[in-house]
């Protein structure tokens, strides 16, 4: 029987109800009684399980647990994932990357550039990566959707959209968030903070954005980026370099290039390159 898969809380609880342990129930068969009928559709009450592990974020989060299941019963079901009446919850999986296909441990663990003692010092080594990202052409945002959609599988992309980018994006969205009140940006960006996140997004795309999503795409295996790059390398490598140095490359005023760092993710270098 091809296994179905199931994405917990990391307290082994399910994320709809924050009812039901699977952690606590390997080997046992989970059933709800007041389930609804297979005329009421996929997104009614059931227990929901999905062959592709990746679709299973349409109902779930990072961080999180994975169990293999048995589906018992079954309601109803389409292209993503199925509604059963009961479960059977046959072991926990724990290598998440060999599970989802991309790096789960890195989209948990994420580097904060601004979380540094210390802005960095800007020299000859940092400077060369800034180069090489002001030659870069690509939409970045577009090439990293479509890429990742690649490479979790073309049947996820097109079903459920960007479901998991923006699950593993929220994660440093959030970050930013957190930050960006703080942080001493132009007074543009700061009013811009004020009227909404909305806007703000769209206003800072074109400088800071560009790096958060180059960081994210990096959570995907780089051999699968032929389709942008020449050679097998990723192409937006040195924004991450530079991003785990604890920096974070913006481009501003045409060829004006700024590059953020330290705690309070100041301006320690601008500048044309």
């Amino acid at each position: 029987m091809e296994p179905i898969y199931k994405l917990t809380k990391p307290n082994g609880y399910d994320f709809y109800s924050d009812s039901i342990n699977y952690a606590k129930n390997i080997g046992k068969i989970i059933r709800v009684d007041d389930y609804a009928p297979s005329s009421a559709g996929i997104d009614a009450k059931g227990l929901h399980a999905s062959k592709n592990p990746n679709n299973c974020f349409i109902r779930a989060n990072i961080p999180c647990r994975a169990f293999e299941v048995e589906g018992i019963d079954k309601i109803t079901s389409d292209e993503l994932e199925g509604r059963y009446q009961a479960l059977r919850v046959i072991r926990e999986i724990h290598d998440l990357n060999k599970l989802f296909g991309w790096d789960y441990e890195q989209a948990i663990n994420m580097v904060n550039p601004f979380k540094t003692k210390a802005a960095p010092q800007i020299g000859t080594s940092q400077l060369a990566l800034l180069k090489q990202v002001t030659k870069i052409k690509h939409r970045i945002m577009r090439s990293v959707w479509n890429a990742v959609g690649v490479i979790v599988g073309n049947a996820i992309w097109d079903n459920i959209s960007n479901e998991i980018t923006s699950t593993v994006g929220a994660k440093i969205k959030a970050e930013f968030c957190k930050l960006i009140p703080d942080i001493a940006l132009d007074a543009e960006l700061e009013a811009a903070w004020d009227i909404s996140w909305h806007i703000v997004w769209d206003a800072t795309w074109e400088a800071l954005c560009p790096a958060v999503a180059a960081y994210l795409g990096s959570f995907f295996k780089a051999e699968k980026w032929k389709h942008i790059s020449d050679d097998e390398t990723y192409p937006f490598q040195p924004y991450v370099d530079l991003w785990k140095q604890g920096l974070v490359p913006a481009r501003y005023e045409g060829n004006v290039w700024r590059l953020y760092g330290g705690p309070k993710a100041e301006v320690i270098w601008k500048g044309v390159v």
